[in-house]
């Protein structure tokens, strides 16, 4: 079971369907942003929708994703400025709050995939090691 785990959580495509993926993904965000500000009006809700390319990039290419929030940013103050007219405030700091997900959401999986990979230098055992002195170490307190 451990080991089934392990393979779960240190689990990447390989490449093959990364920016297939991620590019659906940026292209319907990309249209759907376009249709609701030009066409319905709404500038707030649909916002929410940039998170799934932006976490998509972060997993796919960790802190690399600020560079798809930047771009989502500013996709999305311009949008703001075009229905509106103006610069507002609301869309700069959605788009600052893009860019601060994606960093720290990257970093995160970052750190988790060096993890992964220095675990498959060492081998299976010693990961196994680590996790049942986990348990062990959890164990203990639940008896006491």
């Amino acid at each position: 079971m451990p080991a089934r785990i392990y393979d779960t959580a240190c689990a990447r495509l390989q490449g093959r369907y990364e920016l297939l993926i991620l590019s659906i993904a940026i292209l319907l965000v990309i249209l759907v942003t376009v249709y609701v500000n030009l066409v319905s009006e709404i500038d707030v809700v649909y916002t929410h929708l940039f998170y799934i390319p932006i976490v998509l990039a972060a997993l796919f290419y960790h802190r690399k994703a600020v560079y798809l929030a930047l771009f989502l940013g500013v996709f999305h103050i311009a949008v703001n400025y075009y229905v509106a007219g103006l610069f507002t405030s609301e869309a700069v700091l959605r788009a600052v709050i893009f860019i601060v997900i994606a960093y720290i959401f990257g970093s995160i999986v970052e750190k988790k995939d060096q993890l992964c990979d220095f675990l498959k230098r060492v081998g299976r055992p010693a990961a196994q090691d680590v996790r049942y002195a986990g348990g062990a170490h959890q164990g203990t307190h639940a008896g006491a």
